[in-house]
Parts: structure tokens; C-alpha cells; sequence
């Protein structure tokens, strides 16, 4: 019988083992990026609210009495829990709030509680006004009304929140039961118009896991496609 010597089988080699790992890493690369961009949550505006503010539903009291709105319009239940105003030109204040009037045409009149603030005219006040609500929900619009002092006649929530010159102007937040909060500085504008509605959606950022199959994926195809020596 004759034998028959067999020789060492083909070799990869180092340029073709270099090769095959780029070719697995970009291949990798690719494979995080799809998932993240896929299946991955991705960030949009869940949690958001409008705020209207208008003079007040007496005429006698005018724009020195404010209305102010607010609406939960976020898209994923999240419920209100809080909202707090704060006067910014801290030459005035909140005197009193009147609640009666606004809020019998308010959606939450239950399980809203004036937790800072005053509900009797006097001479006192405070510069930040802060609700607290136990069932305010999307859809639902919440309304109070609330004097602005010193003064009577001539003063004017629109030159006071908004439109005065080097005073700070107004911030008002408001809070969700999922722990998020947004703040918002109630920009200059029309002085003279009728009623103001400003608009806050609130955005959430991506969740660090997604934010980590991002940066190994660009890992992944950068090392892939790094300049080779020959």
C-alpha cells in the first residue's frame, strides 16, 4: 500500500485573520446601530402643558386680576401634580387668589390645593404662588384668577409678568407624577393683546442603554474602517 504524505493546509495569515476581525467589528457595528434605531425607545415629547392667561372674568378688576389656565396636554397619561408661579418683577406680588369665579368653569376644581398663597385681600402677599393636585389629569385644564399688588386701578399683568423692561420676567412650572418638571419663562410680546397662550412640551433624552449601543456601534465601524498597513 502506498501512503501518501499530506502537506499543511492553506493559512489564513495575518492580513486575512486583520481582515476577517474588521469585517466581524463593522459587521457589529452595523447590527447596534439597527437595534438602537429600530427597536430602541426613541425620545419624544411625552409630558407637556399649555398655559393661557387672559384679564380677569370681572370686568371691574381687569388685567390687574390675571386669569391664568393651565392645560395638561401630555400623550402618555402622565398626571399634573404641581405647578408654581413665580412674579418675577419682584416689585409686585401676589396679594389673594380668587378660585370661585375661575374655577367653577376649571375642569379641576376637586384635588386642587393652594399649598403658597394668600386667599384673603389684604396688604400682604407673596412673589411665588405653588398648587398642589392629587387628580390632574390629561386633557383637563385647571383655572384661578390672582390679584396683583401694590396698586388698584393701572396695574397691568402684562407689562408686570412680561414686558418690563430689566425686571425678570415670569416663570411658571409645573410638575408630573413620573418626576418630570419644566420650567418656562414667559417671553416678552404683544402688550396690548387680549390673551396669551404659551405652549411647554418637554422632551426626554435618551436612555443610557440606548446611548450606549449608539457609541459601540460608531466604535465598531470606526475601528473597521481605520487606515490599514500594508
Amino acid at each position: 500500500m502506498r501512503c501518501v504524505e499530506l502537506g499543511p493546509g492553506p493559512s489564513v495569515g495575518v492580513a486575512g485573520t486583520a481582515a476577517l476581525f474588521s469585517a466581524l467589528t463593522a459587521y457589529l457595528g452595523l447590527a447596534l446601530l439597527a437595534s438602537t434605531l429600530f427597536f430602541a425607545p426613541t425620545a419624544h415629547a411625552l409630558a407637556q402643558w399649555d398655559l393661557q392667561i387672559d384679564e380677569s372674568s370681572a370686568w371691574y378688576y381687569g388685567w390687574g386680576f390675571p386669569q391664568f389656565t393651565v392645560t395638561n396636554t401630555s400623550t402618555a397619561g402622565e398626571r399634573v401634580t404641581g405647578i408654581e408661579i413665580y412674579i418675577g418683577d419682584t416689585g409686585y406680588y401676589f396679594d389673594y387668589v380668587r378660585s370661585d369665579a375661575a374655577q367653577a368653569a376649571s375642569q379641576v376644581v376637586t384635588g386642587a390645593t393652594l399649598l403658597t398663597g394668600d386667599t384673603s385681600n389684604d396688604s400682604s402677599g407673596v412673589d411665588t404662588l405653588v398648587w398642589g393636585f392629587s387628580d390632574f389629569q390629561v386633557g383637563e385644564s385647571m383655572s384661578f384668577e390672582a390679584d396683583i399688588d401694590p396698586g388698584w386701578w393701572g396695574v397691568n399683568a402684562r407689562t408686570i409678568l412680561f414686558n418690563n423692561g430689566s425686571a425678570d420676567n415670569a416663570t411658571v412650572t409645573v410638575s408630573f407624577d413620573d418626576n418630570t418638571q419644566g420650567t418656562l419663562t414667559l417671553p416678552d410680546g404683544d402688550a396690548g393683546s387680549s390673551s396669551y397662550t404659551f405652549l411647554f412640551p418637554l422632551t426626554r433624552a435618551p436612555e443610557p442603554r440606548t446611548s450606549v449601543l449608539v457609541a459601540l456601534g460608531l466604535a465598531g465601524l470606526a475601528f473597521a474602517g481605520r487606515p490599514r498597513k500594508p
